[in-house]
């Protein structure tokens, strides 16, 4: 997946469209680890070529 954002509605009809900022994995583990060190990392299928991702990130006291 590239990184992109826009307007996402896709016609739904469930209010006005909203605005995402879709993240590669490598681009959003880079922004991460400016803040701490990640401790967990997964990744879940989602819809077309999208799909979830989850970190837990541990920030330095």
């Amino acid at each position: 997946m590239k990184t992109r954002d826009g307007r996402w509605d896709e016609g739904t009809a469930f209010g006005p469209a909203r605005y995402f900022n879709l993240r590669s994995d490598a681009t959003l583990r880079a922004a991460l680890e400016k803040y701490g060190t990640i401790e967990d990392w997964a990744t879940a299928p989602g819809r077309n070529d999208l799909h979830y991702q989850w970190a837990v990130v541990r920030i330095p006291e």
